[in-house]
């Protein structure tokens, strides 16, 4: 999860400061705007990350084998 999260955070961060630069922006405009996008990426990863783990969870068992209603 750690290199989703690092991956997620990079590509969001250099997608965004590669538009500003074609945009024309200036250089400290550019990196404000990727580590912006990085760190909104990297947290959208692990929101999106922990919502699927709760969908995901398994059956609660009471102990003697059977499954818990």
């Amino acid at each position: 999860m750690a290199f989703g999260i690092a991956f997620a955070g990079i590509l969001s961060g250099f997608s965004l400061a590669i538009w500003a630069l074609l945009q024309g922006h200036s250089f400290p405009v550019v990196l404000l705007a990727y580590s912006v996008a990085g760190t909104i990426g990297a947290v959208l990863f692990i929101v999106f990350a922990l919502i699927r783990t709760e969908q995901r969870s398994p059956p609660v068992h009471d102990g003697a084998g059977q499954q818990a209603r």
